[in-house]
């Protein structure tokens, strides 16, 4: 518990520094409704997009990639609350009913996350089934995702940190094309990898989503990119 709180703690620092820079710009408090009407508006928006390729009404993959584009990204200031309600949580140690109510929210917060992803690669699937024809590209196979990933952790080893990239193990259930500029083609990878920690030992498969374009990987994506493992685990653990 102690080693826990130093962690949370932590949140505290950081969510003061960043917000001291961005609350001047909301005269109105962003809350909890905020955001979770926030992100079930987006999956809506995200499941109306796909039955609009359904039904013909965006006939070409420049205006499907145009919205694609423009849903990727999340506002600062939900940004913002979801730090606010990390640094909550991380001072309501003490308080049982404080702590059960900010850890309640952010689990909402996390599933809502983790259903736009998912309904963002369904839509990229649609976008691939309508307009990328099966001949215009070549998927890569599982080595050579594991190839580029393993050059990229360990070019990015201060930021990702893995102690021996190259043990990494690679099992992909999706492959999803995606037209990116000219004639280019990328891929938005599924599956699940699993690696060596500092004492040679596998830690077990955790989900993971890439991006694969030209050779190379372009994005690592981890569940708790989403969120804070930390946080995540003193919620379970209270």
């Amino acid at each position: 518990m102690h080693c826990k709180g130093i962690k949370l703690a932590f949140l505290i620092s950081m969510y003061v520094l960043f917000t001291a820079h961005v609350s001047f710009l909301y005269a109105k408090e962003y809350e909890f409704l905020d955001a979770k009407m926030y992100l079930e508006e987006k999956n809506n928006e995200l499941i109306g997009y796909q039955k609009r390729i359904d039904n013909n009404e965006i006939n070409n993959i420049d205006d499907a990639n145009y919205i694609n584009t423009r849903e990727k990204e999340f506002p600062v200031e939900y940004i913002v609350y979801k730090l606010r309600v990390e640094a909550n949580i991380a001072k309501s140690v003490s308080s049982k009913r404080r702590l059960e109510k900010y850890c309640s929210n952010y689990a909402v917060l996390i599933t809502l996350e983790e259903d736009y992803i998912n309904n963002l690669d369904r839509y990229n699937k649609k976008i691939a089934e309508k307009f990328i024809a099966p001949d215009m590209y070549i998927s890569p196979t599982e080595e050579d995702i594991r190839k580029a990933l393993v050059a990229y952790l360990i070019e990015l080893s201060m930021i990702y940190g893995f102690k021996d990239p190259d043990s990494i193990v690679l099992k992909i259930d999706d492959i999803i094309p995606y037209k990116s500029y000219g004639d280019h083609i990328g891929f938005i990878c599924r599956g699940y990898y699993n690696a060596k920690n500092g004492f040679g030992a596998y830690t077990g498969y955790k989900p993971v989503r890439l991006v694969y374009l030209d050779g190379k990987m372009k994005k690592f994506d981890q569940p708790d990119d989403l969120y804070s493992s930390d946080v995540v685990a003193f919620c379970r653990g209270k």
